[in-house]
């Protein structure tokens, strides 16, 4: 099996590449969110809905059909891999409920 060096360097600079690409589309990044994760300007209330899950301390939530469990771990996947739907009318049922504007 052949085997290849990656320079450190060279490594470095393309994590520091990646890490300013939206987590969703791989476009310039706008914005990070409480977690560290980039969102372009269309994707950027995926970076809200984890932020006021962050200050909000991960809190369950349930609009059927749609909801997310207590923790991080649950905000942030739905977040990185939910439908638009479903993150939309999750950050609506949080706006409506509180009535803070978030997005």
């Amino acid at each position: 099996m052949p085997t290849f060096q990656i320079d450190d360097e060279d490594m470095a600079e393309a994590l520091e590449a990646l890490a300013d690409l939206c987590t969703i589309c791989e476009e310039q990044s706008v914005m990070h969110d409480a977690q560290g994760l980039p969102w372009c300007a269309e994707h950027t209330y995926r970076g809200d809905f984890i932020n006021w899950g962050a200050a909000h301390n991960w809190p369950a939530l349930e609009l059927e059909p749609y909801g997310v469990a207590e923790g991080a771990w649950f905000w942030v996947n739905i977040a990185m891999i939910g439908e638009d739907d479903c993150v939309y009318m999750l950050l609506g049922a949080i706006e409506i409920e509180t009535g803070e504007k978030i997005a």
